[in-house]
């Protein structure tokens, strides 16, 4: 009951009937990473979503710190879903961080079952890719200005 509360207060579930919800969050197991550790992208966690109740991570791609989620924001969903290369290199524990963990056919499994939830994560997908739309446009308007600061314009 107390999975199904935390989820409840998150704006990813709020669209979602609560009497799913709670289903949902049954199938869900609870996780603590420690700050310093690092998530492996194989085994196991390769093959889980998170969704963090408490804490902080951050994604990386060689090397390089690419998205920091914090509460109420989930990792690892990419990888569940088979998009290899479109994966992290690898997660990094920033704060101690409690999460809930869901397993890759259970995840699909509540995706088939509650169309709701489906939405919510197709909604929230959108948005991860609208926010890396936005880093990469900030990103472009830097290098143009460093360009035309180093040709003197």
């Amino acid at each position: 009951m107390e999975k199904a509360i935390a989820l409840m207060e998150e704006d990813l579930f709020k669209t979602i009937p609560t009497d799913e919800v709670a289903l949902i969050a049954a199938r869900t197991e609870e996780v603590r990473f420690e700050a310093g550790e690092v998530i492996p992208s194989t085994g196991e966690s390769a093959t889980s979503f998170f969704f963090i109740l408490d804490g902080e991570v951050e994604q990386l791609r060689g090397g390089v710190v690419v998205r920091r989620a914090l509460k109420g924001y989930a990792f690892g969903l990419l990888r569940l879903l088979g998009v290899e290369e479109a994966v992290f290199d690898e997660v990094r524990i920033t704060r101690d961080t409690h999460a809930l963990s869901l397993h890759q056919e259970a995840f699909l499994e509540a995706v088939a079952d509650y169309p709701a939830f489906a939405n919510a994560f197709i909604r929230g997908l959108a948005g991860s890719i609208r926010m890396m739309s936005e880093k990469i446009e900030e990103l472009q308007k830097k290098v143009l200005f460093l360009e035309k600061e180093r040709k003197g314009e």
